[in-house]
């Protein structure tokens, strides 16, 4: 078949529309080795008919003024769901399956792939918890043919691991089961944990007896986003949404939500809340999400409060022994509009991450009982980004992303003594502490280094620990390079580049081009196998750090968001110029891929120019924002993408909607576009109202594909 076929064989592999997607198909052969040589490329049959074009969904006009603007929506049908929109994803479903399985070398690639990355066990630590010489260990663990992971424990750095949550034991029906998150009781002898059912993260907290292997008799429902933190070994805070009233839509769930304590053996049907908008005087908005973080080196406890993405938290303090239902003596700390990120208590002193007046973070102090932001000391001016600032018994350990790669501080609590942690290896790390623990522990991992455990001690520096098993193969005679390309407004973007050593620049290889730009999230290097098992056969893995994100700052951030969006579309674009220019690749090779938030990027880059790329593949993507407020989660999102209330926002947010600028007659790239059925985050009408539109506008007779996954 004709191009762009060949770079979608990978597209169709992924059996979970949440799980990391393929990367489009270079030449292939056999599993990857130490060896400099290109691995030899599978032979490509002949080409075999395409199937039948998927049914084209139906149109019904409909059309609203909105701020004196008429909008368009010919596919808002959709949004309601029912009989008819079941139809049209199954329809789409069984034809992306058909074409994805009759492109020639599809499945020796896919075979390839997985020799190549079998045998390998996931394990990552998911906590630490117990005496400081003896930690009970609680561990993620994913054996290679696993679709979910499951929570072991060892008594120890070294003991023998107990498998102790299984989600997969729940799975009945067609309905699968995931652990969302994980936090043991202090002494290591309880687990509190939240698990939902087909993907919805709608979770449920149980109590685990970690000895006994038995499950308490409470539960919590309606606790995603549960923020959960043990006060004592047997009570917790934790976030519950309100249970939904009379008429009450999905978009309401959110409204009047609370943090509550749960005390072991309580019944949660009589708990009430310590914090949240129902407390007029704390002057919080009804869509505050919220948390109550206490800390066993602090007689303070400190609570959160922001309205959701990419937004300032507010900040209250009290005395922990003095949070109780309905009486606690909050004092504000904070407001939405203080520029602050993080703050911890420690003792009688309260420790700010600031970007006010440094968009590359700086961190403040100031007195726990009476104390403010004004009176705060500047305790670390503002440097290198400041990407992360956990507190430890010994001290402050800072995060810092300077120019691709991360450092390690080790700050004491005066501010007076300031020492780098040396790491094995240039790369990026992230990092986290226990506030009654000394130390911190530290995962650092590469583009073409794998994931390394390490802990770094006082009195021990830094060692590796043996959690997983050594990567399988060796990715040497692989590569990465940190540039800079122009913006069309003349602003230099960072791009990062994976390939062979041995890759030559005559635009023969494929590339695949990633970007995401959204909620100041930071792009850290980072060890995928399954691109590099791709980028060994030959080809070009990059990642685009526009605006949008978080990786050169705050400011860097603000300027990619809501009336911004479009100069982070502007910096993706040049990123692909700049590949194609510089000939790592030509047009005609050149794959971009965004997921979620991505998908406006992605989405509002090929609508712009479809004629760079060959092939676009948006990951269970949000391509129409202007609709995105009516979601679920979608007043969480004001913040980063505007609301359709403010007539400015809105003539951005229709500028930027990647459904609203699909035209007629265009000839746009080949897609492959995914979605969950249960998704709700991005609920599936979203890609299937882009993907119907880009069925019947385009003009390229290249095939647009919809992998809807259950």
């Amino acid at each position: 078949m004709k191009a762009p076929w060949p770079y979608l064989i990978l597209f169709g592999l992924s059996g979970c529309a949440s799980q990391p997607a393929a990367a489009p198909a270079a030449p292939a052969g056999p599993a990857p080795t130490a060896s400099a040589a290109p691995t030899a490329p599978i032979a490509v049959a002949p080409a075999t008919p395409r199937p039948a074009g998927p049914i084209r969904a139906k149109l019904e006009p409909f059309a609203e003024t909105l701020h004196g603007r008429e909008v368009r929506d010919p596919y808002r049908w959709m949004e309601r769901g029912g009989p008819v929109f079941d139809a049209f994803l199954d329809d789409q479903a069984g034809y992306a399956r058909g074409a994805l399985t009759a492109i020639p070398g599809r499945d020796q690639l896919r075979d390839a792939l997985h020799t190549a990355n079998h045998g390998v066990t996931r394990i990552s630590l998911a906590a630490l918890a117990g005496p400081i010489g003896a930690p009970r260990v609680f561990l993620w663990k994913r054996e290679p043919d696993d679709d979910t992971a499951q929570l072991y424990v060892r008594d120890g750095w070294t003991g023998a691991d107990r498998l102790v949550v299984d989600p997969r034991t729940r799975d009945a029906g067609g309905v699968h089961h995931t652990i969302d998150y994980a936090t043991p009781s202090p002494d290591g002898k309880h687990l509190a944990y939240g698990i939902s059912a087909s993907g919805s993260e709608d979770s449920t907290i149980e109590v685990l007896d970690v000895d006994r292997g038995a499950v308490l008799r409470e539960t919590i429902d309606r606790a995603q986003y549960a923020n959960l933190a043990w006060r004592d070994n047997r009570s917790f805070f934790y976030w519950r949404r309100q249970a939904p009233g009379p008429g009450a839509t999905r978009a309401d769930w959110f409204k009047n939500s609370a943090t509550y304590l749960h005390v072991l053996g309580d019944d949660p049907a009589a708990a009430q809340p310590v914090f949240g908008p129902m407390f007029k005087d704390l002057g919080l908005a009804e869509e505050d999400f919220s948390g109550v973080t206490p800390s066993p080196r602090s007689r303070w406890a400190l609570a959160q409060a922001s309205p959701g993405t990419s937004a300032d938290t507010e900040y209250f303090v009290a005395p922990l022994a003095q949070v109780a239902p309905g009486r606690t003596p909050w004092r504000r700390v904070s407001g939405p509009n203080d520029h602050i990120r993080q703050m911890f208590a420690h003792g009688d002193t309260i420790y700010a991450l600031s970007y006010a007046g440094a968009p590359r973070y700086q961190v403040l102090a100031f007195d726990a009982a009476h104390g403010t932001l004004a009176t705060a000391k500047l305790v670390v001016p503002e440097g290198a980004l400041i990407d992360d600032l956990e507190p430890a018994a010994d001290a402050i350990y800072l995060l810092r992303f300077d120019g691709g790669t991360s450092r390690i501080e080790r700050l004491s609590y005066d501010g007076k003594q300031r020492t780098e942690v040396a790491l094995p290896f240039a790369g990026t790390a992230e990092i986290a502490t226990q506030p009654d623990r000394p130390g911190v522990q530290i995962w650092a991992e590469s583009w073409t280094h794998p994931v390394t455990d390490l802990r770094f001690e006082p009195e021990r520096g830094v060692r590796t620990l043996a959690l997983r098993p050594p990567w399988p193969i060796d990715y040497s005679h692989l590569t990465s390079e940190a540039v800079t390309v122009t913006s069309a407004d003349g602003t230099q973007v960072p791009l990062s580049i994976v390939h062979r050593k041995d890759l030559v620049l005559d635009g023969a290889a494929p590339a695949l081009l990633e970007g995401y730009q959204a909620y100041g999230s930071i792009t850290r290097p980072g060890f995928d196998p399954l691109f590099l098992t791709w980028v060994d056969r030959g080809g070009v893995f990059a990642t685009c750090h526009g605006r949008g994100s978080g990786d050169l700052g705050e400011q860097w951030r603000l300027d990619g968001t809501r009336h911004h969006k479009e100069r982070g579309v502007e910096d993706f674009i040049a990123c692909g110029e700049y590949l194609v220019a510089h000939k790592y690749t030509v047009s005609a090779r050149l794959t971009v891929t965004g997921t979620s938030a991505g998908g406006i990027l992605v989405g509002g880059a090929v609508t712009r120019r479809p004629d760079l790329y060959a092939v676009a593949l948006l990951r269970v993507p949000m391509v129409n924002p202007l609709r995105f407020e009516a979601t679920e989660g979608g007043p969480a999102n004001v913040p980063e993408l505007g609301t359709v209330a403010d007539p400015e926002d809105f003539q951005h947010l229709l500028a930027t909607d990647p459904y609203q600028r699909v035209a007629d007659g265009t000839k746009y790239p080949a897609m492959v576009v995914t979605g969950g059925r249960h998704d709700v985050r991005v609920p599936i009408w979203q890609p299937a109202k882009f993907v119907a539109r880009v069925q019947a506008a385009t003009g390229s007779g290249k095939p647009i594909l919809f992998r809807v996954e259950s």
